[in-house]
């Protein structure tokens, strides 16, 4: 999907569970992509539209798939398979999310100032390498949680269906 619109996210409830997560990394892993290669291209009216895009889909489906996360989907699979071994992992997802907003946050932030000419040449680099690095603990993120929740999702899809519908997603 490009990353130019919204999709339609988990939280509207019609998807499988299961299918959404994947879809919704897939979309979230696209768009990490580009803001690693905005890092290095940005120059003048167009590069401005693409930083637009990138803090549109930021705004509405990076923030709102954490939300979801965080809201509904973890409390609704601790609902089906309560563990503290989960809801350890699953509070560890929560933090690294509280990490990460802030980084992504000011990367976003340095795209803006490439694109206005606030960087030179040598504070660019640094920017590359800090996309780098942001994008790099993102994708790890993403595949941490899949690897750790996507089994999960699969063997318990309709009660995680059922549960996500009775909590109003």
């Amino acid at each position: 999907m490009a990353v130019d619109g919204t999709a339609p996210g988990l939280w509207d409830g019609g998807q499988d569970p299961y299918r959404s997560v994947i879809e919704e990394h897939a979309q979230v892993s696209e768009w990490l992509l580009q803001m690693r290669a905005a890092a290095g291209f940005l120059y003048g009216h167009q590069g401005a539209t693409r930083v637009e895009r990138l803090v549109d889909y930021y705004d509405n489906n990076v923030l709102p798939h954490f939300r979801y996360e965080e809201e509904r989907l973890f409390p609704a699979l601790l609902q089906i398979c309560p563990s503290p071994e989960l809801r350890g992992k699953l509070e560890g997802f929560v933090a690294e999310h509280r990490e990460l907003l802030p980084r992504i946050d000011e990367l976003l932030s340095l795209l803006k100032r490439i694109v206005a000419g606030e960087v030179d040449d040598l504070d660019r680099d640094q920017v590359e390498r800090r996309a780098r690095l942001v994008v790099d603990r993102v994708m790890v993120h993403a595949s941490e949680e899949d690897d750790a929740l996507l089994p999960l999702f699969e063997r318990h899809r309709d009660a995680l269906r059922e549960a996500l519908r009775t909590r109003g997603s």
